[in-house]
């Protein structure tokens, strides 16, 4: 298995661009996957500067349904599986700003998009790679 940072919070490699958010490539076998999209096109350019074609990924996983990680699907010009919780397209609000943290397309502009698997569970994608489906706060805050 190969993991290749394409976004996240902090800039490692000064050739890449980079924002607040999270975009994994992940090779293993011969299937091509992301872990989330980040906020806009940046995992894309950056994709593109280490010779990663997007259009080459099989599926998406989503970890949860905000702007910083799932924004970048729109940037996504083939139409791979998109696996997620199926709240992921809930009203998000940020408590300190009071402004929409959510996703930006829609439930049915996902499902035109992509071949959509929504679960709580976890589901299997193939041998040893997992969607871990939902996983329950055990806190108060």
């Amino acid at each position: 298995m190969k993991i290749t940072v394409l976004n996240d919070n902090r800039r490692y490699n000064p050739l890449l661009s980079n924002e607040h958010g999270l975009s994994l490539y992940i090779e293993y076998k011969d299937k091509k996957m992301l872990l989330d999209t980040g906020v806009s096109d940046i995992f894309k350019r950056n994709a593109e500067k280490l010779n990663i074609n997007i259009n080459d990924i099989n599926v998406i996983f989503l970890s949860h349904g905000h702007y910083d990680h799932a924004n970048g699907l729109e940037y996504i010009d083939s139409h791979p599986t998109l696996i997620m919780h199926p709240d992921c397209c809930n009203y998000r609000q940020s408590k300190r700003t009071k402004t929409y943290g959510g996703m930006s397309l829609t439930h049915e502009e996902l499902q035109n998009r992509f071949q959509l698997i929504e679960t709580k569970e976890p589901y299997e994608y193939m041998n040893n790679v997992y969607f871990l489906g939902e996983i329950k706060r055990s806190n108060n805050f």
